[in-house]
């Protein structure tokens, strides 16, 4: 049966949700009634680091019958268990409050809160990004993976802009190659002029507008996004902010070095064919 949004929603937040980050969740009434607030569902897919599986993991907290011997903790903590090996287990502590009401004050969204979890919240940094970004970069980024994880914004998204401050280098020398590789020269120069400014936002803004068109996969120009999140004031930004700015640089960080470099070879592998082809017409 397909999840509605709600279900799908209420699974990222026991899944990815970092510590103290309220995460919003709007269900759909049934038959124009308001909805009724999402509880945690009965299994959810999760990767079990003990038996390396990705399996569906069983709620054992609350049980129904929790529920009905109104346990005053049903509405607060909920303990799931992997069902392929049955040891690994997953806790969670949290709140949650009514978010927005309609016209006759009846609760419509939810915000739920994460306040504790067993094991400890972590995200594991890519493999192929630590390995090009190298050791001492890649424990920056790992210490700012920590703290999106524990709903540190203001400090996950320093060590994000330390981490782009000193690989911005690294990220433009791989741009500039696609575009040579792509006979854009004047692309590959314009983006080796920006690599020797001092300084780093105009760095990014300039590399960004020298990016071909070539190498923005569906017209995104990674180069400019990097440039928006890197930009933006950390002084001025709420905690929040902070954190999604900091989620939003992981994202792309992760992107330009498996997905986004990725399709570069494929592309490049495929001009390669192409002008090879010994049937090719002139």
């Amino acid at each position: 049966m397909e999840l509605s949004e709600a279900d799908r929603a209420i699974r990222r937040f026991i899944n990815e949700q970092p510590l103290y980050a309220p995460f919003v969740i709007r269900p759909e009434g049934v038959g124009g009634n308001p909805p009724d607030r999402p509880r945690m569902p009965a299994s959810i897919l999760r990767h079990c680091q003990r038996c390396d599986s990705g399996s569906a993991w069983v709620l054992a907290f609350p049980t129904n019958e929790d529920r009905k011997q109104n346990n005053r903790f049903t509405d607060e903590i909920a303990s799931y268990i992997c069902g392929h090996c049955g040891k690994e287990t997953l806790t969670l502590w949290f709140v949650h409050e009514a978010h927005e009401h309609n016209e006759r004050k009846r609760p419509i969204a939810w915000a739920f809160t994460k306040i504790g979890q067993n094991p400890s919240p972590q995200r594991l940094m890519d493999r192929d990004l630590a390995e090009a970004l190298g050791g001492e970069i890649a424990k920056l980024y790992r210490k700012g993976l920590t703290s999106i994880a524990h709903g540190f914004g203001i400090g996950a998204q320093a060590y994000f802009r330390r981490v782009l401050e000193e690989s911005c280098n690294v990220i433009l020398e791989m741009f500039a190659q696609e575009a040579k590789a792509a006979g854009d020269l004047d692309a590959e120069t314009r983006i080796r002029d920006a690599m020797t400014n001092r300084q780093m936002d105009e760095r990014l803004k300039e590399a960004a507008r020298a990016l071909p068109s070539s190498l923005r996969p569906g017209n995104a120009n990674p180069l400019k996004f990097l440039y928006d999140h890197y930009s933006r004031g950390i002084h001025r930004m709420e905690e929040s902010d902070c954190l999604d700015a900091a989620q939003r640089l992981d994202w792309a960080m992760t992107y330009i070095f498996k997905g986004w470099r990725q399709q570069m070879q494929e592309a490049r592998a495929f001009r390669e064919v192409i002008s090879e082809d010994p049937y090719a017409e002139e």
